[in-house]
């Protein structure tokens, strides 16, 4: 699974995306991390 994590998550709430990962490495799900650019979502904050 690629897993688009963004920049709002990597800077506001990173703990949200590393629990995520470890919740979807824990089922067994392979996951990549998405090459990313920004969201957007530091600009509505």
């Amino acid at each position: 699974m690629a897993y688009f994590v963004g920049c709002g998550f990597n800077f506001v709430l990173p703990e949200v995306s590393e629990a995520t990962i470890e919740v979807l490495v824990g089922t067994g799900t392979a996951v990549r991390i998405a090459d990313n650019c920004c969201c957007g979502l530091p600009a509505y904050g």
